[in-house]
């Protein structure tokens, strides 16, 4: 599991092909990236992210959504540079993902 974190910290995303919401976070977070790294872990392939995410991308890992036991795509989880997990979300729209994300940025610079 230590291969998911993103070095330095960043947003883990569990996405699944063929589900719309899993692809409009993706763009999403693209458009307004999180800070740290992104990691994306599909359970099929990882033909939904784009290319401008920067993503490292672990594809047909269904396994490790039930190990992290991820209750549904997306969802997105927070780490901080230690691989602390430090917030999780199922966004249920772009506006739970964005203010997630700004959300996640204040708390992190609060602790710089």
């Amino acid at each position: 599991l230590s291969a998911l974190r993103p070095d330095g910290g960043g947003v883990i995303a569990f996405v699944s092909p063929g589900c719309p919401s899993c692809a409009g976070v993706l763009q999403d977070l693209a458009a307004s990236p999180p800070r740290g790294g992104v990691v994306v872990v599909s359970t099929g392939d990882c033909g939904d992210v784009p290319d401008s995410l920067g993503a490292v991308c672990h594809p047909r890992a269904g396994h490790l959504l039930t190990t992290m036991r991820v209750p549904a795509t997306p969802y997105l989880v927070s780490v901080d540079a230690a691989g602390t997990i430090t917030d999780s979300i199922l966004p249920l729209d772009h506006d739970d993902l964005a203010h997630w994300l700004t959300h996640d940025a204040a708390r992190k610079d609060a602790r710089s």
